[in-house]
């Protein structure tokens, strides 16, 4: 869809007499082979079965997918490889299809509702929607009550709460505690950041994966993060981000994971700052270790 949307706006700009072309990569695939290549990344490889496909009369031909007119005139827009794209597909759809809303059950309409959605593929992290109240006056949210996080299987009690304000271009990542692990939650109060996590929990089956996510002071929503993941942002516009914390800071124990690490290989939206050109990142931030040497210090 990114590289369809790049091609499209190109061609926008662009004066031509053609009737029409072939947006694509230029390496077209048959179906059988995103089938097979799905069933290998999610590890069900010998359960994929590819049927006969009834002959519909149409001949298809290597031809009819060529792009080379496509790239002649606007150049080459294909970002995205084949793996790259399926890969971002089946994270698009891990999040929808899996993700579940949990409301608080309170009957008490005064009192806080949340809907959770469980990230079934990091079990313990959690997307909050908190209680939002608009009037004439203004607005009220309530991000935090300890009984409903509870009747909804987050034990989280509050040690320490803080806040960061940073500009556009600013960089705090991938952060964590080597010792008195702080599990979190994280909101952005204003402005936006792109919100990532990582599981680094030795034993998880999604360890060392990631995901991102858009928190703003428009949607309000917020990240509980816990003990055992390491935690950052980039920050897209001037914010201001709450922490609320299960652990207070220790820091003989604080370190991290550099935000570009290969291994990792967070996407970061670069683009939104005016490139990495533009990036605003501590001397510390710096200097924090490779997710290699993070699993030598664990294991």
């Amino acid at each position: 869809m990114d590289d369809l949307i790049e091609a499209v706006y190109r061609l926008g700009f662009k004066e031509t007499n053609k009737p029409f072309y072939y947006i694509g990569s230029g390496n077209p695939r048959v179906l059988k082979d995103y089938l097979i290549r799905i069933g290998e990344l999610v590890g069900c490889a010998d359960k994929v079965g590819i049927g006969v496909r009834e002959d519909d009369g149409v001949k298809y031909t290597m031809d009819m997918f060529d792009n080379s007119n496509l790239v002649s005139t606007i150049g080459e827009y294909a970002s995205i490889d084949f793996d790259k794209g399926i890969d971002k597909i089946l994270k698009k759809v891990g999040e929808e299809c899996t993700e579940i809303v949990i409301a608080a059950k309170n009957p008490d309409k005064e009192e806080i509702k949340y809907e959770i959605s469980d990230f079934l593929d990091m079990k313990g992290a959690y997307e909050i929607t908190p209680f939002y109240a608009t009037d004439e006056r203004g607005g009220f949210i309530k991000d935090y009550n300890i009984d409903t996080f509870k009747q909804n299987g987050i034990d989280h009690e509050l040690k320490e709460v803080f806040y960061t304000i940073s500009k556009k271009g600013v960089i705090r990542a991938m952060h964590f505690q080597l010792v008195k692990q702080q599990a979190k939650l994280v909101r952005c109060i204003s402005g936006h950041v792109y919100d990532v996590i990582i599981d680094l929990r030795p034993d998880s089956p999604t360890f060392g994966k990631w995901q991102g996510f858009d928190l703003t002071g428009e949607n309000q929503k917020a990240l509980y993060i816990p003990q055992y993941f390491g935690h950052g942002y980039l920050v897209l516009e001037d914010s201001v981000v709450s922490y609320k914390c299960g652990e207070v800071f220790y820091g003989e124990g604080d370190a991290g994971i550099m935000y570009n690490d290969p291994d990792m290989a967070i996407e970061w939206p670069f683009d939104k700052i005016g490139g990495i050109e533009k990036l605003i990142i501590s001397d510390k931030d710096k200097n924090l270790m490779s997710l290699k040497e993070y699993i030598e210090k664990v294991q």
